[in-house]
């Protein structure tokens, strides 16, 4: 019996410790899914963190290959979506780029030509640097297709020795053009053609010659004009279409002469400015056909001679400075005319006080003789031009005299002579009637 009993209560130990295993097993999964600890927290996020991670790098590897390629050329470097193959020793455009790239530089290579439509096939591109290469020349419409609102374009620093028709024609909302250090002697017509909203087209640090007439025909809304320094020739209408400039400075220009329409229908621009310049001679119309300038400066040029300087009513310039500029010579006619809605100042300007003086006195700005000096004769260099006139009384000069209308005293001495023109006309006709009325008499008697 007692080895019965023995058995019996074995088997009840066992049960109440399957029992409180299993109430022990219950406890704990609700302790760990109730309340976790803090370490299990650290467990977690020590596994999740590489695992983000790899996510974001797959990501910007995805993001970057989106088009699918991979980079063009060992020397190049791709990252996200922009590809940089500076100095990579190129010597033309890679052809496996893919196609929603935003910034493309190909800066120190050895590119020679821009093949036609090349960027046609970049419909996203932001940025375009092709700066430092041997690239002499440009098709037309290289660059259509280009989205707009693009940031930069720039081909500094190339061979570029003249821009085409339409070179850069077509161009919509860009923030800057840069096309300065190149070999550029011409701009041709319609070069920039279509091209609108730029906020600055910078040409300087070109040997330019000249600019050819409607070189700037359809270019509108810039904020910045920059030419370079130098420029020899100035075409008629060589501004003709240019519309909504911000700052245009034309300056040391070396010009022979300023023609006639050389600013015709440029309109709208907030300055425009001749400074630091070179003139050989001003033409009878040069400033004709501007239109619309807000401040017109005209600043410490040196003009070998000049036949007219003149800004009318009808250019709607609203300020005009004419201020420290040297004029050598006065041709024909010789006149100066400003006209300027808000206002206008000529002074600080040198002229030769010798008998071509009184041609600029016809029709002078006011206070003119007084805030502008002679640079010539000696004797009276330095001084104003009123001082100078009351020192050495200079007469007009001889060739005028034959072109000028009659003085006062021979206007009033033909007038005192018309007094005297009625009595002898009436004598006239007296005689002439008694002659009639006597030869009429002697017919009759006869």
């Amino acid at each position: 019996m007692s080895a019965a009993r023995g058995e019996k209560d074995a088997d009840e130990g066992e049960e109440e410790k399957e029992e409180s295993n299993s109430v022990r097993s219950e406890d704990e999964s609700v302790d760990a899914l109730v309340v976790p600890t803090t370490a299990s927290i650290t467990r977690r996020s020590r596994i999740w963190i590489p695992v983000w991670t790899l996510c974001l790098l797959a990501l910007m590897l995805l993001d970057l290959v989106s088009g699918s390629v991979p980079c063009p050329k060992e020397g190049c470097l791709c990252v996200a979506k922009q590809v940089t193959c500076s100095g990579a020793g190129l010597t033309e455009f890679p052809k496996n780029i893919f196609v929603d790239v935003e910034s493309l530089s190909f800066v120190r290579n050895k590119i020679k030509r821009i093949p036609q439509n090349y960027f046609k096939q970049f419909k996203k591109l932001k940025r375009l640097y092709l700066d430092k290469n041997v690239i002499s020349e440009v098709p037309a419409h290289f660059l259509e297709g280009l989205p707009s609102g693009m940031d930069a374009i720039s081909l500094q620093d190339n061979k570029l020795r003249f821009l085409a028709p339409f070179s850069f024609g077509g161009i919509r909302d860009v923030g800057d053009i840069s096309l300065q250090k190149n070999e550029l002697r011409a701009i041709k017509e319609f070069a920039f053609a279509g091209t609108t909203h730029v906020n600055m087209l910078m040409l300087g640090g070109n040997p330019m010659q000249r600019i050819d007439g409607w070189a700037f025909s359809g270019l509108t809304d810039v904020n910045f004009l920059e030419l370079p320094r130098g420029i020899g020739a100035l075409a008629p209408d060589a501004f003709h279409g240019l519309h909504r400039v911000g700052f245009m400075p034309l300056a040391g220009l070396n010009l022979t002469e300023l023609r006639a329409n050389v600013f015709r229908e440029l309109r709208n621009v907030s300055v425009l400015s001749l400074v630091d310049s070179s003139v050989g001679n001003v033409a009878v119309g040069s400033l004709d056909g501007v239109r619309g300038v807000q401040n017109l400066d005209v600043f410490n040029n040196t003009f070998l001679t000049f036949e007219e300087l003149r800004i009318g009513v009808e250019s709607e310039v609203q300020a005009l400075k004419v201020e420290g500029n040297s004029f050598k010579g006065i041709g024909v006619p010789g006149l100066i005319h400003f006209r300027a809605s808000r206002s206008l100042s000529v002074s600080g300007n040198t002229f030769p006080c010798d008998c071509r003086i009184h041609r600029i006195l016809k029709e002078p700005p006011e206070g003119f003789a007084d805030t502008n000096y002679c640079n010539a004769p000696v004797e009276v260099a330095g001084m104003t031009i009123k001082l100078a006139l009351n020192v050495t009384g200079v007469e007009r000069c001889p060739e005028d005299l034959v072109s000028e209308p009659t003085s006062s005293s021979s206007q009033y001495k033909a007038s005192a002579g018309d007094r005297n023109f009625l009595p002898r006309l009436t004598l006239t006709y007296f005689l002439l009637g008694f002659l009639f009325i006597t030869q009429e008499n002697v017919l009759i008697f006869e």
